[in-house]
């Protein structure tokens, strides 16, 4: 479903749409496929490849058509398989709409200059209008599908399942956007829950050492950009360092620090800046300056060394 998602939203012609043919075979068992949005044609299958094919039975949502071949030489459709067509239909015109609504909202560029409290407003409304519209729609329609009365049992739970693994996916990409936990947990419970979301990414993480020595309450720029360099630094280390350790040292100074160190593959000094550009980093000193912070990094003998320095201010945003 995810794969759907990612063609839907680039919408180009001649789009080869990873993912779907797979999915609908066990749905619709013609591989004869057009789909149009807005007169703009975003998928093709089996001979409407050939470019002067035209013939088809036509479905229409909204302004999605979905152009169905059957001939002698494919399986004709049963009722059933219209009936789960038409609602594939309906639900590739809602979900081209809501792309095309996420598409007008545009997240600041960090890296050009963008304000990092315009982006945390951005990722908060992404967020809310996840759970609110999407979200709520999915389980809505998950709840209707479990119930209908139908003898394709096996059709039933294939829909209830995937809308099931959709709903846990932009569960995850809810979090990955903008934590909520973090109004509602201390950082300390938010920095296991982003070990634990790691570990279920990755397989496995560098072995971790926590050491957390702030009693103050952040207000939420401060604790939202600890958590984002600290989900940054994580997996880069996933990713790329090979590393056995990671130690994540948070404490109280003339202002808050969070160090954090890992023991994986040393960073050349002559390929620092690059590197360091290219793993996304460079945003965040950026970032910890619009907050009056810093951000710096140094490969040390045995380990590389991240620390993020930020003034402290209590959750009213007032300076202590």
């Amino acid at each position: 479903m995810k794969k759907w998602e990612d063609a839907l939203s680039q919408r180009e012609q001649g789009l080869s749409w990873s993912g779907f043919d797979s999915k609908l075979a066990p749905i619709l068992p013609n591989d004869g496929i057009k789909v149009l949005y807005k007169d703009k044609v975003m998928y093709t299958s089996g001979v409407f490849l050939e470019p002067e094919f035209k013939s088809g039975k036509s479905l229409y949502a909204g302004e999605v058509q979905l152009l169905i071949h059957e001939t002698h030489t494919h399986q004709s459709f049963t009722p059933g398989h219209y009936y789960t067509a038409y609602a594939l239909t309906w639900y590739m015109q809602d979900k081209l709409s809501q792309w095309e609504e996420m598409s007008r909202m545009k997240l600041p560029d960090a890296d050009q200059g963008g304000n990092f409290s315009e982006e945390l407003r951005f990722r908060k409304e992404v967020t809310y209008y996840l759970h609110d519209n999407i979200l709520q729609n999915i389980i809505a329609t998950k709840n209707i599908v479990a119930t209908l009365p139908t003898e394709q049992s096996a059709l039933k739970e294939l829909a209830v399942e995937t809308l099931a693994d959709l709903n846990t996916s932009i569960r995850s990409q809810m979090h990955e956007i903008y934590p909520s936990t973090l109004n509602d947990l201390s950082f300390e419970r938010n920095i296991h829950i982003l070990l634990d979301e790691m570990r279920k990414r990755y397989g496995s993480i560098p072995n971790p050492h926590i050491q957390y020595e702030i009693f103050e309450r952040m207000d939420e720029q401060s604790a939202y950009l600890f958590y984002r360099t600290l989900q940054e630094l994580l997996a880069n280390t996933c990713k790329y360092a090979e590393a056995d350790h990671i130690w994540i040292h948070l404490y109280t100074a003339d202002c808050w620090i969070m160090e954090v160190k890992e023991d994986g593959k040393p960073l050349v000094q002559e390929d620092m800046q690059g590197k360091i550009k290219h793993l996304g980093i460079s945003s965040l000193k950026q970032q910890a300056g619009s907050l009056g912070g810093a951000f710096e990094w140094a490969q040390q003998e045995d380990y590389k060394l991240f620390t993020l320095k930020l003034p402290r201010r209590t959750h009213e945003g007032t300076l202590i």
